[in-house]
């Protein structure tokens, strides 16, 4: 009986893995048709050979051209300000993480009217969110940037995750069974944006959430938000690429209220480090002509 419990848990992981400070310059004009988008965890977990700021700044223009940068375990605020500066980002925020000289960083075409933010209190490593008001199309949308703690019951053998039947009922268990240190965190997020979420405005929220598509902590964030990638069926793919599992495994993901419309979303296969970026087109129904 425990064999086949492990079993049905391995082909559950298995299933989930797979469904993975204002500048001088000029802003330009924000009545636009879409908002493109990105997200990025910059870093490279258990290795030394994590790009420069010049070079992350040169891989992500080679990703496309995005109004709005969610990007992860950023350097600090300066490394912040020089990839705002080299991708032509009018405007940024920066939040250190309390235990870290890293932290997480929005980059936005658009003058930022206000913004928040919020440490979450079961986070070991002083993670939390950031968010970013602006105003496009004379509609105000909520931008959010978060990281999650990783999973540490695992093992790391030169910067790769390592997973065995064991590691990952036990992993299985915790995200689908149990309370997390992910899903507290999101509990947290979700009282924080409470008030958005009760007047209906527009949000989106992206980041590392550091576990896969059928947690816990994924399905709270879809009692309120929609998948981007769940939405264009595009599920095979994961965006964490340093393990050993032999399956796709999805941690990063790109959420967003439903008065938005998404008109595309994908995982760029290129990785500065170990996460492939997620990218999403939006348009608010409201601005939905067809």
């Amino acid at each position: 009986m425990k064999f086949s419990i492990n079993y049905i848990l391995m082909t559950i992981f298995i299933t989930g893995c797979m469904a993975a400070a204002p500048s001088k310059m000029n802003y330009p004009a924000n009545n636009v048709n879409s908002i493109n988008v990105i997200t990025c965890n910059t870093g490279n977990l258990g290795s030394s050979k994590r790009l420069d700021s010049a070079e992350l700044a040169n891989y992500l223009k080679s990703c496309g051209e995005y109004d709005i940068y969610f990007l992860q375990e950023v350097a600090g605020e300066s490394a912040a300000h020089y990839l705002a500066d080299k991708l032509d980002m009018p405007d940024h925020l920066f939040l250190k993480d309390q235990k870290r000289k890293q932290g997480i960083a929005i980059l936005s075409r658009w003058k930022i009217k206000s913004s928040d933010h919020i440490y979450f209190t079961v986070s070991p490593r002083g993670y939390g969110a950031i968010s970013a008001d602006i105003e496009i199309n004379s509609q105000t949308i909520k931008f959010v940037n978060i990281h999650l703690d990783r999973y540490d019951n695992v093992s790391i053998k030169n910067g790769d995750v390592g997973f065995n039947v064991v590691s990952m009922v036990d992993f299985m268990k915790e995200e689908l069974f149990s309370e997390s240190i992910r899903s507290r965190s999101i509990m947290e997020l979700m009282e924080w944006l409470l008030p958005d979420i009760n007047e209906k405005n527009h949000i989106i929220v992206a980041g590392d959430f550091n576990t896969v598509p059928l947690s816990k902590t994924i399905k709270l964030m879809k009692s309120k938000f929609n998948d981007t990638i769940s939405e264009f069926k595009n599920m095979s793919k994961g965006t964490y690429i340093r393990h050993r599992a032999p399956f796709p495994v999805r941690i990063d993901y790109i959420f967003y209220t439903k008065n938005l419309l998404c008109l595309y979303s994908a995982i760029i296969e290129k990785s500065p480090g170990d996460h492939y970026p997620v990218v999403a087109s939006f348009k608010s129904w409201e601005d939905n002509s067809d």
